[in-house]
């Protein structure tokens, strides 16, 4: 047997890939939710945990209620050791779909993991997602905008950026690369922007000074 095809996570990517070209040569713009659900999955089943957040993330844009993508969510932050974090996709399970015997056992398999301070609903949850957390989700966020941003998908690239800001105002990296990007695309003015915030936020956050060089300032 061939070496490549052997190994789960080549084997994963390999299958993956067919899957969401099927979806572009079907003449989508972007892959459907069931082909990112597809391809979750099989990232999920051969143990590659972070690699399925991605096409999940994109699938909550066509739906942010769906308890399937929602419960995968939580199933691979518990896969990757962040309980708070899959507390919350567990407890956004159970409140669009009070039932889901999954997200329930989950959950409480987190919340004893978590001690006797675990926070009690999705909200508390949120609010309760550590600074690692949160600079994990901002970082996975500006890495699907970058890509957007290669592809030349304008709209959807900036949006990443947005998001990636909104995880928490306080971090400066995303504030930096929605800048890069400005700077890429000519527009210095708002490139200078948040160039500017994200060196307030951290002084030392590399590369910004070099950028507002550029732009006299």
């Amino acid at each position: 047997m061939n070496r490549l095809s052997a190994h789960p996570g080549i084997r994963a990517a390999i299958i993956v890939a067919f899957a969401l070209l099927a979806g572009t040569l079907a003449g989508c713009d972007k892959p459907s939710k069931e082909d990112l659900l597809y391809s979750a999955q099989t990232y999920y089943w051969q143990g590659e945990y972070r690699s399925a957040l991605g096409p999940l993330t994109e699938a909550l844009d066509y739906n942010a209620a769906d308890p399937n993508v929602l419960y995968l969510m939580g199933r691979c932050h518990q896969r990757l050791h962040n309980p708070r974090e899959a507390m919350y996709w567990y407890s956004r399970t159970l409140a669009n779909f009070p039932g889901h015997r999954g997200a329930s056992e989950g959950l409480e398999e987190c919340r004893r993991e978590v001690g006797a301070d675990a926070p009690q609903t999705a909200a508390d949850v949120g609010a309760d997602l550590s600074a690692s957390d949160k600079r994990e989700r901002a970082m996975g966020l500006v890495r699907m905008a970058e890509e957007y941003a290669r592809q030349s998908q304008q709209n959807e690239a900036e949006r990443r950026f947005q998001e990636a800001i909104a995880v928490d105002g306080n971090l400066a990296f995303p504030h930096a690369a929605l800048g890069r990007y400005y700077l890429q695309t000519g527009r210095n003015d708002l490139a200078k922007d948040e160039l500017k915030r994200a060196l307030q936020l951290n002084p030392d956050e590399p590369g910004v000074k070099a950028d507002l060089a550029r732009l006299g300032g």
